[in-house]
This record gives C-alpha cells, sequence and structure tokens, in this order.
C-alpha cells in the first residue's frame, strides 16, 4: 500500500488543489461549479446509457422496437419529417414538439435548480435536495446517503465514458451497443478494436 503525504497550503480557505494529471488550480466557487457540472452530466449520462440500451437488445433479441429505437436514426427521422412508431406503434410526436418538450422540461428544471425555487421545495441542498426528491427515503440514514453519493459520482462518471464510447461506435460501425458487444463476444480475435480500426472486421460503416 502507498504511503501518502497530505499538505495542506496555508491558503486552504481560498483555493482547492484538484488532484489531476492536469495539475488544476482553482478557487473554492469554481471548484463548487465543477462539482455540480459533473454530476449534472453524470446524471444526464446514466439515462442516457439506460435509454440506449434496452432498445438496441429489444431489436437484437427479439421484440423489434424498429430502427426508430437507435438514438441517432430518431433524431434523423424526426428531421426528415417522417412519423415515430416503437413496437408498431405510431408516436403522435414531430420535431417542434420534441424541441418545445425538450426545452420546456430541461429548461424547466435547470431554472428551479439555479433558482433553487420550486413547487416541491425552495431553498434545498441544490446537488442532493431530498425531501420531495427523495421519494424513497434513501436519504435518511446520513451514512447510507454518504455511500450513495460516491456510489452515484463512480457510476456517473463510467456512463459518461460509456457514452462517448457508444458514441464513436455508432459514428465507426453503425451499429448500436448491444450490436457491438454481440459482435465481439462472437468473434473476440476477428472484431475488436484494432480490427475496426484496420478495417478488416467483418461490418462496414453506415453512417
Amino acid at each position: 500500500m502507498l504511503n501518502t503525504k497530505i499538505i495542506c497550503p496555508r491558503n486552504l480557505r481560498t483555493l482547492a488543489v484538484i488532484v489531476s494529471g492536469f495539475g488544476l488550480r482553482v478557487l473554492v466557487s469554481t471548484f463548487r461549479s465543477y462539482q455540480a457540472y459533473e454530476l449534472i452530466h453524470a446524471r444526464w449520462a446514466i439515462l442516457r446509457a439506460a435509454g440506449f440500451v434496452p432498445p438496441n437488445a429489444f431489436n437484437k433479441f427479439g421484440s423489434v422496437c424498429g430502427p426508430e429505437a437507435m438514438w441517432w436514426k430518431t433524431g434523423a427521422l424526426l428531421l426528415e419529417g417522417d412519423s415515430i412508431k416503437y413496437f408498431g406503434a405510431t408516436v403522435p410526436i414531430n420535431l417542434a414538439a420534441a424541441v418545445i418538450s425538450e426545452v420546456n422540461l430541461v429548461g424547466g428544471s435547470e431554472y428551479y435548480r439555479s433558482t433553487n425555487k420550486s413547487p416541491l421545495g425552495s431553498d434545498l441542498d441544490r446537488l442532493h435536495p431530498g425531501g420531495a426528491f427523495d421519494p424513497l427515503g434513501l436519504a435518511k440514514d446520513p451514512d447510507q446517503f454518504a455511500l450513495l453519493k460516491v456510489k452515484e459520482i463512480m457510476n456517473g462518471r463510467l456512463a459518461m465514458f460509456s457514452m462517448l464510447g457508444f458514441f464513436v461506435k455508432a459514428y465507426v460501425t453503425g451499429e448500436g451497443p448491444v450490436e457491438n458487444l454481440a459482435a465481439h463476444l462472437s468473434d473476440p480475435f476477428g472484431n475488436n478494436l484494432l480490427t475496426v480500426i484496420q478495417g478488416t472486421a467483418e461490418r462496414t460503416p453506415s453512417l
């Protein structure tokens, strides 16, 4: 086990040292903003990763959602003015409705977060509000709550890297994450990062 020595600078109240390969030193207020940005992006990444995988799995292993289930094809269909179908049922939404809904839902939630005032409560913790935002009561035990915070940011960071991988894979292979994983498991030596880069993998980019 490595022995580490922590040196506390005299200006600790005004500076927070971020231990990273970039050697960043930032003001405490800026550091708190970075924490908020990271946590918010982590939460979005968790939701997106959870939304990317199931439709791709349905298409791959039985219950066909349709091509619209792939995230990049959904946007393309909306831009082309086509209707979206899931499991054969038409979803009554177009590009304008999707944009308006996103602006209202995402913009509204960000407004409430930034002002710290919402119909569900005011003057709450900006990152972990609790109360009505914790219907399962997971934050009642302080020790458990602290552990859940760590688990959330760790899984969030993993989700952000996963999303980056999903984006790159979709661009290079024209396939979803489940299809990529299935192709790799079926032929680990023929379908992997090196064979895709070299162009010897048995697939043709379609984007």
